[in-house]
């Protein structure tokens, strides 16, 4: 809104309208029920990803189905591209106030838990950044050699001996 009154017409546009329904549908009410956080008591050490979020005093959980990093950068974009009628630049620093231009008073809170949430982007010396944090490259798997079980060979004999090798 500018200082009458006015909204802008642009969040009007469907891709920004989807946008915000993307970010109000990515989480559910209440703590996560799959069956990790079931058998953990939703203690979450050890998770890739959050599955349990407290957003604004509230708890939620992500809805792990529609909101893939491709899922999540897809509306962003969408929603980016139909307001600013150019392409949103997907490297560097996350441009949350151009963001939040375009993200309505209700669904601004879930922003930043599903962006960082989703890996879509990661905090690095007080910057928000597109992508996922650079990591010194890992060493490498041991090379395991491939073979198949020998003729007439017992397929748990034969996994048996691969094992105990």
């Amino acid at each position: 809104m500018d200082l009458f009154g006015n909204e802008n017409p642009r969040l009007q546009l469907a891709p920004v309208r989807a946008f915000n329904r993307f970010l109000l549908e990515s989480f559910g009410k209440g703590a996560c029920t799959c069956h990790r956080c079931r058998e953990s008591g939703n203690v979450e050490d050890g998770y890739a990803q959050a599955h349990t979020f407290d957003i604004d005093g509230k708890v939620y959980a992500r809805r792990f189905a529609c909101t893939a990093d491709t899922d999540v950068m897809g509306a962003l974009e969408g929603g980016w591209k139909s307001f600013y009628k150019t392409a949103m630049p997907a490297r560097g620093a996350v441009d949350l106030p151009g963001i939040h231009e375009f993200t309505d008073a209700e669904s601004r809170p879930f922003l930043l838990p599903l962006l960082i949430g989703a890996q879509c982007a990661h905090e690095h010396d007080g910057t928000l950044l597109f992508g996922l944090p650079k990591r010194a490259p890992a060493s490498r798997p041991p090379v395991v050699a491939a073979r198949a079980p020998s003729e007439g060979q017992d397929a748990q004999a034969f996994l048996d001996d691969l094992f105990a090798e």
